[in-house]
């Protein structure tokens, strides 16, 4: 009985961390594809690109 639970609680917390990882790596990438494209319109002559900034909650 001890072994099924265990397995069960396992698989529970490498979905949580999974789901974790995925919302985790959104926050990261966001803002370095927001300055990926603004870097590109100022590459292209649009020197009035402008990147919104969003303050990280501590």
């Amino acid at each position: 009985m001890s072994e099924k639970l265990l397995i069960k609680l396992s698989d529970r917390f490498i979905a949580i961390a999974t789901l974790l990882g995925i919302q985790t790596s959104h926050w990261i990438i966001r803002p370095i594809l927001a300055l990926n494209q603004a870097s590109q319109a100022i590459a292209e002559g649009n020197l009035a690109q402008k990147v919104a900034t969003i303050a990280v909650a501590r």
